[in-house]
């Protein structure tokens, strides 16, 4: 009997586990916590993760919790462990209708991602007989009838969705989008037009307008409808259809950008959209002045990445790493300007440096397989041929597929004298060069093995993307025909100068030097620059030695160098007997703050002439304004309309700067530092006026923060576009100095500064700077007899009329060296001045100027 009543008590107790309610569940304490941390402003699924964890602990049958657990795990494109997650959520979540219907939905979801085709079927037929009229499975169903071609099918879902949501887009759009496939067009823009009835601030659908328009070649129609698009929101197919435009809808589009940079004059979105037109076409050029203007206007780290990519393009490589290195200090997280810096490392002949900085890069993403693949390019380059097959392997490892890592390790495999596997590498690259799954004329299926038809190349089967490899392989199987065959229905595709450059080499490697020139120089005219990868490339070794390749590597090496330059940052060059290097700046702006609550720095400002606080979030990567100051700034005068950026609504029934606002700041002073133009997100909550991130401060350079001292510090970058790069002059030579004027020792009435975004520019740039430097200094004839030599460092200032004034010797070496200094920068022309929001402003400079007497010199006077 006793044992009778324990089987009862303990059946009892398991009946209390498992019969909880849907309240009592979803308002446990683990299930809760769980939920706070994937939903809230700053989601942390991996803590909520094991909160949910704990939760199933606790209770095993809480299928909320196994459908957030799930969520997580499809994620992050961990199937197995959502579908499991999902099998076990949907029996315990059968009482419940919505949620039934979502894990249903979601497990369709990830079916559809493992190829169970079937079983999402059936899934989303669960969803919709819960809930019949459900957003999100109708739109999942219909897409996937969108991308497999079945048009009507998906109308009839998005039928259903409109009919039981009249009010809802989503249909309308869903059904114009399918009319646009099906060449209905008029259909479409009634569909579009009655969308935008419903929702006038809907961007999607003025981006499918646009794409109907131009598909009328209603081009002016579609421009207009883009640029709304934008206006309304970063909406990415409007973004995207730019990039693909063609003319003549381009050059209308980019007219109209310019009109409307100059209507939303604080926006740099417009002027940024036209870069990215510009350099889609390879037009770099017109794309650097168009990202300096978005530059000018509000810098982040993109508008300086994209510049490093275009200077880059056209081969000034030292540019390009000064940008990256700026994006970088702006933006560390991003772990993709890593790779640029160790390619444009490379292509400065810096491979060392270059393998350093890739595997920094491989520290931080040890799951990422580029940054291996090209660390064994590098490696594969300085003859370590053990060291670039390890890195290749562990490429291949992660990306099986990838055929530059199968060729390259077939060529070390070669060079070890591993003919083997240099040939089960090469067989590879060329069966992942096939298109998969394709058809043969009787629709019997190909493998990817089959890459010969009747002792010919399989051209119908190439790939023909940017992941192509098949020429070399066939060559390395040595199968020539067979490659000159894929090159050239390669170029047939795709004339570009990679293919060019390609060709070349494939020519190259097979003794055709005459050819493989003529293939060179092609590439070459079509903007190929990466002189030091020609240099550093095995393949074009037998063009090397010839003097007709020298010839022509120094006529296109000069074509660049002799090209107009946008920008002149980050430059490092020779002048005759002097060379200039920008690494050594001394302009360092020290701010005082106080630490507040919460570890915050608060640092005194000036915004548009009204005295405030900035608070420094190191964290932040935004800048916010709190409502309260912005309306009040509003009121008064210290903001205007024309500062709102983008939107015409701003302002709230009560007459406050509506949340979310952005505004620009038109200036913002601390210290002896100036930003203009700051974009500022109005925000309810925000303790602090104006809070500050630190990828802000960024635009004037390094930023330090010394607890000790309690300042902030600021070391300027390279200089931008125009200005001296505070760097040494190295001078040598000999002569007598002349007569020393004397500097302008006057007063400083005005404020100086030391740091402005627009720094002021020596007429010309500074190519003729340096021109001028090195053809004015004169070694003096005293200090050549002394032996004396050292860095002397002049100061000076850059008045608003562009005149130089209150030149004085910072660090000074001897009299004779310290007059010769200061001699040539007193009798420099005006320069164009500084300027910081609109008006010219005192800039003040060091330059550091280095005499050296040359080694051979002193070993004569020896």
């Amino acid at each position: 009997m006793k044992q009778l009543i324990i089987i009862i008590i303990v059946l009892f107790q398991s009946v209390c586990v498992f019969a909880q309610s849907k309240e009592e569940l979803q308002n446990s304490y683990n299930f809760k916590r769980g939920q706070e941390l994937l939903f809230g402003n700053n989601p942390d699924q991996s803590s909520a993760l094991d909160f949910f964890k704990k939760e199933l602990a606790e209770h095993p049958n809480n299928g909320y919790a196994l459908y957030c657990m799930g969520l997580i795990y499809d994620d992050n494109e961990q199937e197995g462990d959502a579908l499991d997650c999902f099998n076990k959520a949907v029996p315990l979540l059968k009482k419940d209708k919505n949620w039934i219907s979502y894990a249903y939905r979601l497990r369709a979801k990830v079916n559809l991602k493992l190829g169970n085709d079937e079983l999402a079927f059936k899934d989303w037929k669960a969803s919709l007989k819960e809930n019949p009229a459900d957003e999100n499975t109708l739109s999942d169903r219909a897409e996937y009838y969108y991308y497999k071609g079945e048009y009507n099918l998906a109308d009839a879902d998005y039928d259903v969705l409109i009919s039981s949501q009249p009010g809802n887009t989503l249909g309308y759009l869903g059904k114009g989008r399918d009319a646009i496939r099906k060449k209905q067009y008029d259909e479409a823009l009634r569909l579009f037009n009655y969308s935008l009835t419903l929702d006038p601030k809907s961007s999607q659908a003025y981006a499918f307008r646009a794409e109907t328009y131009l598909e009328l070649n209603k081009n002016n129609e579609a421009a207009d409808d883009l640029i709304m698009a934008l206006s309304i929101d970063y909406n990415r197919k409007a973004v995207g259809m730019l990039q693909d435009i063609k003319s003549p809808a381009k050059e209308i589009l980019l007219a109209k950008l310019r009109i409307q940079q100059a209507k939303d004059k604080n926006n740099g979105l417009w002027s940024f959209l036209q870069g990215g037109i510009y350099e889609e076409v390879d037009e770099y050029q017109n794309a650097i002045k168009a990202y300096e203007e978005a530059n000018n206007i509000s810098t982040s780290s993109s508008v300086i990445f994209r510049l490093s990519l275009c200077h880059s393009e056209l081969g000034e490589y030292n540019e390009a790493l000064d940008y990256v290195n700026r994006s970088l200090a702006m933006d560390s997280t991003n772990t993709s300007y890593l790779l640029y810096k160790a390619n444009f490392l490379y292509e400065l002949g810096k491979t060392k440096e270059a393998l350093n900085v890739l595997t920094s890069y491989i520290d931080k993403e040890p799951d990422e397989y580029f940054g291996y693949y090209r660390r064994g390019f590098f490696k594969y380059c300085t003859d370590d041929f053990d060291g670039a097959i390890e890195d290749f392997t562990t490429a291949l490892v992660l990306q099986p597929h990838y055929t530059y890592a199968l060729v390259e390790r077939g060529e070390c495999y070669k060079h070890k004298g591993d003919l083997t596997a240099a040939k089960a590498d090469f067989i590879k690259a060329l069966e992942e060069s096939m298109v998969r799954d394709s058809v043969d004329v009787n629709g019997n299926a190909r493998k990817s093995a089959d890459i010969e038809v009747n002792n010919r190349a399989n051209l119908d089967h190439i790939t023909y993307d940017d992941d192509c490899n098949a020429q070399y392989a066939y060559l390395g199987l040595g199968k020539k025909d067979f490659a000159i065959a894929v090159q050239n229905s390669i170029l047939a595709h795709n004339d570009d100068k990679g293919s060019y450059y390609d060709a070349a080499c494939l020519y190259s490697k097979m003794g055709e030097y005459d050819k493989a020139m003529g293939y060179l120089r092609t590439a070459l005219e079509k903007g190929f620059r990466r002189f030091t990868h020609i240099m550093n490339d095995r393949d074009l070794d037998g063009l090397k030695n010839r003097d007709d390749f020298k010839a022509m590597m120094k006529e296109f090496k000069a074509k660049v160098n002799d090209a107009p330059a946008l920008s002149v940052s980050g430059y490092k060059g020779s002048l005759g007997d002097a060379s200039v290097s920008t690494s050594a700046l001394t302009n360092v702006s020290e701010i005082p703050f106080t630490r507040e609550a919460g570890g915050l720095c608060k640092v005194k400002c000036n915004i548009n002439g009204l005295p405030l606080n900035f608070w420094l979030d190191t964290g932040a990567s935004d800048v916010s304004l709190s409502m309260v100051e912005a309306t009040f700034m509003l009121k008064n005068g210290y903001l205007t309309k024309d500062d709102v950026v983008g939107s015409s609504y701003y302002l709230d029934a009560n007459g406050n700067v509506s949340e979310g606002t952005v505004i620009n700041l038109r200036n913002v002073s601390f210290g002896d530092c100036e930003l203009t133009n700051v974009k500022a997100s109005v925000v309810s909550n925000l303790k602090a006026p104006l809070l500050l991130g630190q990828s802000v401060l960024a635009r004037l350079g390094s930023v330090e923060i010394d607890n000790q001292k309690q300042v902030l510090r600021i070391k300027p970058f390279q200089l931008p576009e125009g200005a001296i790069p505070v760097g040494v002059l190295e001078v040598k030579g000999n002569g007598s100095p002349r007569p020393v004027k004397d500097s302008d020792n006057g007063d400083i009435e005005q404020r100086v500064f030391e740091v402005v975004e627009q720094m002021p520019s020596f007429p010309g740039g500074l190519n003729e700077l340096m021109n001028y430097l090195s053809t004015n200094i004169v070694y003096p004839e005293e200090a050549w007899k002394k032996g004396e030599e050292g860095l002397v460092i002049i100061s000076f200032i850059v008045e608003t009329d562009g005149s130089v004034s209150n030149i004085s010797v910072s660090k000074s070496v001897s009299p004779s060296l310290d007059a010769e200094a200061v001699r040539v920068i007193t009798a420099m022309p005006k320069w164009m001045p500084g300027k910081s929001n609109g008006h010219a402003v005192r800039v003040k400079f060091n330059v550091p100027i280095s005499f050296k007497i040359p080694k051979e010199e002193k070993d004569d006077k020896q």
